[in-house]
Order: C-alpha cells, then sequence, then structure tokens
C-alpha cells in the first residue's frame, strides 16, 4: 500500500517526504528532523491523551483519517508565509525616499 506525501515547511524550507522515503529523511538537516520528531511526539501525546480506552481490538477500529489536498495546504502556507513578510519595495516608496532626500539637500543648502 502506497502512504500519500506530507508535505510540510521547516525553517522556510518545504519538505514532501512519505514513511517509505529513507533517502530524502536522511537528506533534511538533523536540526529540521528534530524539530520534526518533536512536533510529531507533541502530537502523538496529544493522539494518546485525547483517546478513550477502547472495548474493541485495535485491529477492527477504523482509523479516523482526514483527505487533506497538499495544494490548499501549500497555498495557506505560503499565504501565511506572505503575512510574514516584510512589503516589498515600490516604485512610490523609492519616489518618496528620493524626493525626500533631495528637500533635505536643498533645505541644507539654503540653511548654510
Amino acid at each position: 500500500m502506497s502512504q500519500p506525501k506530507i508535505t510540510f515547511i521547516i525553517n522556510k524550507i518545504p519538505y514532501a517526504l512519505t514513511a517509505n522515503d529513507v533517502e530524502a529523511i536522511q537528506k533534511m538537516p538533523s536540526a529540521d528532523r528534530q524539530q520534526l520528531m518533536a512536533l510529531l511526539e507533541a502530537i502523538k501525546r496529544e493522539e494518546t491523551a485525547a483517546q478513550p480506552p477502547s472495548t474493541k481490538p485495535a485491529s477492527a477500529q477504523a482509523p479516523a483519517r482526514q483527505n487533506i489536498d497538499p495544494d490548499a495546504l501549500m497555498a495557506q502556507l505560503a499565504m501565511q508565509d506572505r503575512l510574514n513578510q516584510k512589503p516589498a519595495l515600490t516604485k512610490q516608496s523609492v519616489y518618496k525616499w528620493v524626493i525626500g532626500i533631495t528637500v533635505g539637500f536643498f533645505v541644507l543648502i539654503l540653511i548654510s
């Protein structure tokens, strides 16, 4: 059974991995792997704490899994990244700076 790719971003570096993709996991920087492992362990702790004890055997339970569209997730992460970025330099801001500096020079020339 093939596993779906999970796409995530750590320190502004996107990763798309499956549990079977050992080579890609080994290529991840150690610091990023450690952050991912800490996050997954926290999720696992919350998952086990949130689940009530079950009377059914574990093999008879159907996994409660949401189908998350990876493209929608990447779009959401990209939008959040754009919100956290500084606004880009625009022509209008460049013109304001040039006019401000020019006026400042003229004022200094008139004062001296």
